[in-house]
């Protein structure tokens, strides 16, 4: 059995690479690997999830129309019908009333019960 190298393992885990490819590359039986490192490849995972929704969102919120149409049906349920009707709506608003929009709906983080709470 080759030595599992704790980073490579961490690497291929960020990688989403499956247990067998990792179990493969180590020597090992893909269950002698999840009883070792099963939370540890579970945590790297959802960290690098969590790193592609962070990043989405942030691409969203500075007006990428593509994203914004796909979280907002992955986040929210719109179907088509919903992204048809913004397609077509035209805001005639100024620039301070955008500003006032954004400041409106911008999300406090400090929320102590891991709820999202919205600015008035």
């Amino acid at each position: 059995m080759k030595r599992i190298i704790k980073q490579e393992l961490i690497d291929m885990a960020v990688l989403h690479m499956s247990y067998a490819e990792m179990a493969d590359v180590f020597g090992v039986t893909v269950q002698e690997l999840k009883s070792k490192y099963g939370p540890l490849i579970k945590k790297k995972r959802i960290e690098t999830q969590q790193a592609i929704k962070h990043t989405q969102l942030k691409t969203a919120l500075k007006g990428d129309r593509v994203m914004l149409q796909l979280l907002g049906q992955e986040l929210l349920g719109q179907g088509q019908d919903v992204i048809d009707y913004f397609d077509n709506l035209t805001l005639n608003l100024t620039v301070s009333e955008v500003r006032e929009i954004q400041k409106a709906a911008s999300i406090s983080t400090n929320s102590k019960q891991g709820r999202c709470e919205y600015g008035e």
